[in-house]
């Protein structure tokens, strides 16, 4: 589908009205090793150059004219969340000093905070047995549902939801609406109207 905004300009494809259901829809795919290079943005909810390429997570990203990021659809392996969950299960136990000095996550520190434990995660650490699912001394940190089979235990990031394995090698996911740039902005539009006018 063609927009032509006048009779003198000359027509230009309005890729939001198409129906691309992939990054790869617009470009060629992108190498592990280029996604990796791309500058990083923190959501697909943020402000983007049209045209450039960006990473979210652990996906590729092209910035469409709309300002909205089309991106991959892999789900992203998050050893940080993992711990963070390790580090919460482990928090609000009896102090025992066995279990102090040596956690069961390797990747989570405890502490003695009056009668209680009081665990955090320890912030870029991968333990010796996630480690070893590593595939050529590389973590596999992207998930495609299609073709791969997750993490036992693992927690996915995929945009805005978090997706837990299960021992059956089934994913649980959160069902948030995730909001692109646009969407975003105009909510945001919304809620400041609606303070002014004190609603």
């Amino acid at each position: 589908m063609a927009v032509c905004t006048n009779r003198n300009n000359a027509c230009k494809p309005n890729l939001e009205s198409q129906n691309i259901l992939n990054l790869e829809d617009v470009r060629q795919p992108f190498s592990r090793s280029q996604v990796a290079k791309l500058p990083t943005l923190r959501s697909r909810q943020v402000a983007c150059t049209p045209g450039r390429a960006y990473r979210v997570d652990c996906n590729a990203c092209v910035c469409l004219a709309s300002g909205n990021l089309l991106c991959d659809k892999l789900l992203c392996l998050s050893y940080s969340e993992m711990h963070r969950i390790d580090a919460r299960k482990l928090s609000g136990k009896a102090c025992k000093t066995d279990a102090m000095a040596k956690p069961e996550n390797e990747c989570v520190t405890c502490e003695c905070e009056g009668k209680k434990t009081q665990c955090t995660e320890i912030e870029g650490c991968v333990t010796r047995a996630e480690k070893s699912t590593w595939i050529n001394g590389q973590p596999q940190l992207t998930l495609d549902l299609y073709k791969d089979k997750c993490l036992p235990g693992g927690v996915y990031i995929h945009d805005c939801n978090h997706c837990y394995c299960q021992e059956d090698l089934s994913l649980r996911c959160t069902q948030r609406t995730c909001l692109n740039y646009s969407e975003s902005k105009a909510l945001e539009e919304l809620r400041l109207r609606l303070i002014q006018e004190g609603l």
